[in-house]
């Protein structure tokens, strides 16, 4: 009976961090890494003193998929970067129809980033789905 509880009890120490891997969030990464953010995340570029923060999609009128527009429409989202003590608010708008990435600057930073989901003609996009795709680097 021993033997049965500590082999249940080894298992559980090697499974359980497996099956959490897809929750841990990022908290730091290196420039020219692309990483991702939903709303309300925030990561540390390391080496920089740099900190990023998703803060929310302010607004979203890109065509659907499956659907023809007269105008491809955009993405925009507040971004806050924080360094030194000061944060700074920028706006990344995306246009609609995009393939790949959009390229912006911030002081020395280039931010390459793209918006996810993209809107389906059959689907809304609540808060919780978005998330930031973002590479940034001098």
């Amino acid at each position: 009976m021993k033997r049965i509880i500590l082999l249940l009890l080894l298992c559980s120490c090697v499974l359980l961090p497996l099956g959490c891997s897809n929750n841990v969030s990022v908290n730091q990464v290196k420039l020219g890494e692309e990483f991702s953010l939903a709303i309300g995340q925030s990561v540390t570029i390391q080496d920089e003193n740099l900190k990023v923060n998703f803060s929310e999609v302010i607004e979203d009128s890109r065509c659907p998929s499956g659907v023809q527009c007269i105008w491809a429409g955009r993405v925009s989202c507040l971004i806050e970067f924080i360094q030194n003590g000061t944060t700074n608010k920028t706006v990344l708008t995306q246009l609609g129809l995009t393939e790949g990435y959009t390229t912006e600057t911030y002081e020395v930073y280039q931010l390459r980033f793209r918006i996810e989901p993209y809107p389906q003609s059959d689907k809304k996009i609540s808060n919780s789905d978005y998330h930031l795709l973002l590479i940034i680097s001098k």
